[in-house]
């Protein structure tokens, strides 16, 4: 990562006001002692803050906000599943911890050791980082930094995705298993710690210094689900006042996707989920139970996406629940939810091609053809446009079609040229290259 584009990036995060981030993240130490917290109307749905506190508290006493979900029972001691490479039956979900470098996901971004952490069902597989990571721009662990489809192993293009109250990182103290899945439950992995600076964030922007708040999280992975519950408990240990936010990095080989946006713009401001593709696979971060706020940083190929849920503003003892969503297919395709009415419409052209899909004005689903070379999208009825993505061949004419009417459509994408190229040494010696 470049340091100057960094340094704007967080520039641009500490001045946003668009989704959320552009309140001052100090709390206010003169408010009144019963002050609700300050929450984004935008994501309000996201975040648990039922006051579920003591009945007899008196009158005039303040009962601290308590979400009515709490961690799963028990402590996070379990060993987990002795065998990790073993595909995972449908109707089941594993927990395991890493022990040798042949448990570990596989691709050209991997970073899962051992020391690591597995979540796998039949549909995917996930890494979670242990204590420790090598992070380029954290220096905790217990973030996401792995996934791929299980019947697409080796194909990891994920780079992370953190966990960042105020633009921080957790500083994790204990991280462990919970359920493993044995009981035909889901798989729960739990993170405990407190709320730190990120160093590299907190060396340019000294003024985000981290809230006194004590964050547990939970990645939950369900059988035969498609994407890894995130819920995230965060407790005031103090006054406090900051951004909740995740830092979401697909990675430099994706290709990102802003579902409801204008086609080939940048991000910015609420959606339903913030995805990217890669060669066989595909990656989202999403709310429960509303759009996300996306900050756009208007750097071309930026990894980074600041995800934003509001400016919270908390009082000593009170509890906030956030929960999300990180997601995981083959295509764009695999991660969305279709609608209530729709066409199924098949795409046709060369295999392995990537198509994207828009109404015109905004950005409704990306497809990746498969060896047959079609893919099945579901739509609402209405016109589209289908074109190609970085297709090697150039960039032919898009092709409008009307899902309810038009049941397969074929892209007929120009063959690409092909070049040979033979590489020798000094010594006119063929090597490779």
């Amino acid at each position: 990562m470049r340091i100057p584009a960094l340094c704007l990036a967080l520039t641009l995060l500490a001045a946003c006001d668009d989704a959320g981030g552009g309140a001052d993240p100090t709390p206010d130490r003169g408010a009144a002692a019963d002050a609700a917290p300050v929450v984004d109307q935008a994501v309000e749905a996201d975040l648990d803050v039922t006051d579920a506190g003591p009945a007899d508290a008196g009158p005039d006493a303040r009962v601290p906000l308590m979400p009515d979900e709490q961690p799963t029972e028990g402590p996070a001691t379990l060993t987990g599943a002795p065998d990790l490479v073993a595909a995972v039956p449908a109707g089941r979900a594993r927990a395991g911890r890493v022990d040798t470098p042949g448990e570990a996901l596989t691709g050209p971004d991997a970073r899962c050791r051992p020391g690591c952490f597995r979540l796998d069902n039949a549909l995917i597989s996930v890494c979670i980082q242990g204590e420790s990571t090598f992070s380029q721009l954290t220096f905790q662990g217990g973030n996401i930094i792995d996934a791929y489809p299980a019947d697409r192993p080796g194909t990891d293009r994920l780079r992370e995705v953190v966990i960042s109250p105020g633009l921080g990182e957790i500083s994790v103290e204990r991280i462990g298993i919970v359920r493993d899945g044995a009981d035909g439950g889901p798989a729960v992995l739990r993170t405990v710690g407190h709320l730190g600076g990120n160093r590299t964030i907190q060396a340019y922007l000294p003024g985000t210094a981290p809230a006194p708040v004590a964050v547990t999280t939970e990645y939950r992975l369900a059988p035969d689900a498609g994407h890894v519950d995130v819920l995230t408990w965060l407790t005031a240990e103090a006054p406090a006042g900051f951004l909740m936010a995740d830092l979401v990095m697909f990675g430099d080989r994706t290709d990102a996707f802003f579902p409801g946006g204008p086609p080939d713009a940048a991000p910015g401001g609420q959606m339903d989920f913030l995805a990217a593709s890669a060669e066989d696979v595909a990656y989202g971060w999403a709310g429960v139970a509303g759009p996300i706020a996306v900050i756009n940083i208007p750097i071309d190929a930026f990894p980074l996406r600041p995800v934003t849920h509001g400016q919270l503003a908390l009082q000593t003892g009170d509890t906030l629940l956030l929960r999300r969503r990180f997601l995981v297919g083959h295509d764009i395709e695999d991660l969305r939810d279709p609608p209530e009415a729709f066409a199924a419409v098949t795409l046709a052209g060369p295999p392995g091609a990537w198509i994207d899909v828009d109404d015109g004005e905004r950005q409704i689903t990306r497809a990746h053809l498969a060896a047959d070379g079609t893919r099945t999208v579901r739509l609402a009825p209405g016109a589209y446009r289908a074109r190609p993505v970085d297709w090697a061949g150039g960039e032919p004419e898009p092709v409008w079609f009307t899902a309810g009417t038009d049941d397969r459509v074929v892209l007929p994408l120009p063959e690409p040229a092909r070049l040979r190229v033979r590489v020798r040494d000094d010594g006119d010696r063929g090597i490779g290259a």
